[in-house]
C-alpha cells in the first residue's frame, strides 16, 4: 500500500507539474498591452525588458508599457482600432462615462473574483465611488482618497498680525487676514485671477454644505449634506448669494486687486516673499509643498471637511477595453501592479541604479532627468501606498494619506455618475452664463443686488430647470437602488 500511495502522489505531482508548465505555455507568448498617461522617452524599452521578465517570472507572461503622444485626443481613435489594447488609462475628469456607457470597457464584477488581493487592497470608498449605473469598469488608483478646499497664506506673517488660523471653519472667517494684509500696504489681499479662479474659489465655498452632483461641471447642481434627497442650483441657493455679496463687499474694500480681471499672476509679490491670501485644492502635504516652493512655512486652513466624491474615486484609473483578449490576464496583471512593490515602483520611478537611488532611510533620490522622464506615474498607475518616498518628501507620506482618507466623509452623491446626453445643449448653454456673469459675480467685480438676478433668469433661459429636473430623476432612481 505504502508503494501505491507513493506512486500515485509521485502521479499526482507529475500531473500538477505538467498543468502548471501547460499554462505558463499557454501564456507565455502572451504579451499585454498597457497604455499609460505619459510622453513616450528613450528609456521606455529598457523598463519595459526589465519589467516583463519579472511578471513573466510572476504570471507567465509578457507586458508592453505604451507611451503616446497626446494621449487624450488620441484614446478614442486607439479604443476604436483595430490595435491591440489590454488596459489603458482613463478618468472622470476626461471621457470615461460617455466610454463606459458606449461600451469601450469590460464590465470587471466578474474578472475581480479572480483577484481578491485586488479588491482588498483598494478601500472600499473607490470602488463604490466609481461605479458606473452600478458597474465596476475601471481599477481606481489608490492615493487620496479625498480633498479639502480652503485658502492658505504665510505663517510669519499670519503670527505677526496675530491672525489664528486654527479658527478658519469657512472663507468669511479670513476677512481680518485679509485687513490685515491691506494694511501692510506691500503685500496684495486675495491673490485671484480672471483664470481658474472664479469657478474654483466657488467650491472653497460651497464645499463647506454641498456635495457636487455632476463632477466638475461649472455648472454647478449639488446636493445640500442636510438635505440629501434634494438637487439644487447652486447659483440659485442662499448660500451662493451670501457668497457674492461677501466677494463683492470684499472687492470694495480692496482686498481684491482692481485689476483682477486682466491679471495672471501675482509673481511680483511671491518671488519677493510677500504673498497674500490663496486658495487652493489639497491633498495632504499641500502646506510641505507650498512651502518648499515659496521658501517660508506656509499653512493651509480648509473651508470644507475632507471629502471623498465620485471625482477622487474616478480620478485616475485603468480600465480593461471590451475589444481585449486578454482580460483575465490583464486583470491578474492589476492585482501585481497594486499589491507588488516593484511593479509599481519600477512603472513609476524607472530602474535602481539607472533612475534613483536607494538612500539608508529607505527613500529614493532620482537621477537629474529621471523626473522628465516618470512625470506623473505615481498619480496615475496602480497604489501610491507601496511607492518609494522620494527624499524631497516626509519619510511618513504615505501614512499621512491614509490617515487623511480615514478621517475623510463621503459625498452623499459618491458613485452617482448622472448621464448628461439628453441635457447637453442645456448644460452648455448655462456655463456660457456663468462665463457671462458668475464668474465676475464670484470674483467681486459686479454688485449681486443687480446682476444676480440677471444671472439667474439667464441660466433659467438656458435651461437650468430641465438640468435640475434631469439630475433629480436620475438621483432618485440611484438613491433607490442604492
Amino acid at each position: 500500500m505504502k508503494k501505491i500511495l507513493s506512486l500515485v502522489l509521485a502521479l499526482a505531482m507529475v500531473l500538477s507539474m505538467g498543468l502548471i508548465g501547460t499554462a505558463h505555455a499557454d501564456d507565455s507568448d502572451v504579451t499585454l498591452r498597457i497604455f499609460l498617461l505619459d510622453k513616450p522617452t528613450p528609456d521606455d524599452q529598457m523598463v519595459t525588458d526589465e519589467l516583463t521578465k519579472y511578471v513573466f517570472d510572476k504570471l507567465g507572461f509578457n507586458i508592453e508599457l505604451v507611451k503616446t503622444d497626446g494621449y487624450g485626443s488620441q484614446l478614442p481613435l486607439l479604443l476604436a482600432s483595430d490595435e491591440q489594447m489590454d488596459a489603458c488609462f482613463d478618468a472622470g475628469w476626461m471621457d470615461y462615462y460617455n466610454r463606459v456607457r458606449t461600451g469601450a470597457y469590460a464590465e470587471l464584477s466578474e474578472l475581480l473574483k479572480l483577484t481578491p488581493k485586488l479588491v482588498e487592497t483598494i478601500p472600499d470608498v473607490f470602488w463604490d465611488g466609481a461605479k458606473v449605473d452600478g458597474g465596476i469598469y475601471g481599477v481606481t488608483t489608490y492615493k487620496e482618497t479625498a480633498t479639502t478646499w480652503g485658502v492658505y497664506c504665510e505663517k510669519e506673517f499670519m503670527d505677526s498680525v496675530s491672525f489664528d488660523y486654527n479658527s478658519v471653519d469657512e472663507l468669511s472667517d479670513v476677512e481680518p487676514l485679509l485687513a490685515a494684509l491691506k494694511e501692510s500696504g506691500d503685500r496684495p489681499g486675495f491673490m485671484l485671477t480672471n483664470g481658474a479662479s472664479p469657478t474654483q474659489l466657488v467650491k472653497v465655498d460651497m464645499y463647506h454644505n454641498f456635495d457636487m452632483v455632476a463632477g466638475d461641471s461649472s455648472f454647478m447642481s449639488v446636493v445640500r449634506r442636510t438635505e440629501p434627497e434634494t438637487v439644487l442650483n447652486y447659483y440659485a441657493t442662499e448660500e451662493y448669494k451670501a457668497f457674492v455679496t461677501m466677494m463683492n463687499d470684499w472687492y470694495n474694500k480692496g482686498y481684491i486687486a482692481e485689476d483682477v480681471l486682466t491679471r495672471t499672476d501675482y509673481k511680483e509679490y511671491t518671488n519677493a516673499q510677500k504673498m497674500g491670501l490663496a486658495w487652493f485644492e489639497s491633498a495632504p502635504l499641500s502646506d510641505y509643498a507650498q512651502t518648499a516652493s515659496y521658501g517660508k512655512e506656509i499653512v493651509v486652513m480648509s473651508t470644507s471637511p475632507a471629502l471623498s466624491e465620485t471625482a477622487s474615486a474616478t480620478g485616475s484609473m485603468f480600465c480593461i477595453p471590451a475589444k481585449s483578449k486578454y482580460q483575465e490576464q490583464t486583470i491578474k496583471f492589476l492585482e501585481l501592479w497594486n499589491t507588488d512593490p516593484y511593479v509599481k515602483n519600477t512603472i513609476c520611478y524607472g530602474l535602481e541604479g539607472v533612475h534613483y537611488t536607494v538612500n539608508d532611510d529607505g527613500r529614493i533620490t532620482r537621477a537629474a532627468d529621471a523626473g522628465e522622464k516618470f512625470s506623473g506615474q505615481n498619480w496615475t498607475t496602480g497604489n501610491s501606498m507601496i511607492s518609494y518616498v522620494l527624499d524631497s518628501e516626509p519619510i511618513d507620506k504615505w501614512e499621512q494619506y491614509k490617515e487623511f482618507g480615514e478621517k475623510a466623509i463621503s459625498a452623499v452623491t459618491l458613485g452617482f455618475a448622472p448621464d448628461t446626453t439628453s441635457i447637453l445643449d442645456q448644460i452648455a448653454m448655462c456655463q456660457a452664463a456663468v462665463v457671462e456673469y458668475g464668474n465676475l459675480l464670484s470674483l467681486g467685480t459686479l454688485d449681486p443686488e443687480q446682476y444676480l438676478p440677471i444671472f439667474l433668469d439667464a441660466l433659467n433661459a438656458s435651461g437650468a430647470e430641465q438640468i435640475t429636473a434631469e439630475f433629480q430623476k436620475q438621483y432618485d432612481a440611484w438613491r433607490a437602488a442604492k
